[in-house]
């Protein structure tokens, strides 16, 4: 009560739940992926198989409404079963990132993103961009006007260097290169 937007739908848990997910096992360095899934115990339309390549390594959704209804649970469950031997067996050696010292620094920016497209796109292009002092990127909100054709989606740009404290001139021409780059490469502006 008393938040600035409404609360996320059971899709949006389930998309956020996906990325936990999908940022576990990519920190083992395997390739991660979805495909369908027919678990008994899982919600028909909102679960996945979790794979890394080719092979099927888990499962994860929304607990069926029938289990939840004989258990008496109210909310929304979500389930995630991963085999930890194989994905133990397709683990590749992923070195420690390197940690700073220095402070790191981000930015919000609203992008007008076509109806049609993937937020998760557009996040590609920016990681794409390779901004020399750029750490991270995600998305933090998205959202629709009613008489609007697109919707505004917010990133959040993370800059950080392992040398130096960043100067807030070098993070302003970091993200003007990088909207130059949206824009000339993508089509992509911001949104007012």
């Amino acid at each position: 009560e008393g938040q600035w937007r409404k609360a996320e739908s059971v899709e949006e848990h389930a998309r956020l739940f996906k990325g936990v997910i999908g940022g576990l096992v990519k920190s083992l360095g395997c390739q991660f992926s979805v495909g369908k899934s027919e678990s008994p115990f899982l919600h028909p339309g909102i679960q996945a198989t979790v794979k890394c390549g080719r092979n099927v390594v888990g499962f994860f959704g929304v607990v069926h409404p029938l289990i939840r209804e004989a258990c008496e649970i109210k909310e929304e469950v979500f389930y995630c079963e991963l085999d930890a031997r194989l994905l133990v067996k397709m683990m590749i050696g992923v070195p420690a990132p390197a940690v700073s010292d220095y402070p790191a620094v981000w930015r919000d920016m609203t992008l007008k993103v076509a109806l049609k497209d993937q937020a998760g796109r557009v996040l590609r292009f920016i990681q794409e961009a390779a901004l020399a002092s750029l750490t991270d990127a995600s998305i933090v909100d998205d959202f629709r006007k009613p008489d609007e054709e697109y919707r505004r989606v917010t990133y959040r740009v993370t800059f950080q260097s392992l040398e130096r404290t960043l100067k807030s001139e070098e993070i302003d021409a970091a993200m003007g290169t990088l909207f130059e780059s949206l824009k000339g490469k993508h089509g992509i502006e911001m949104a007012g």
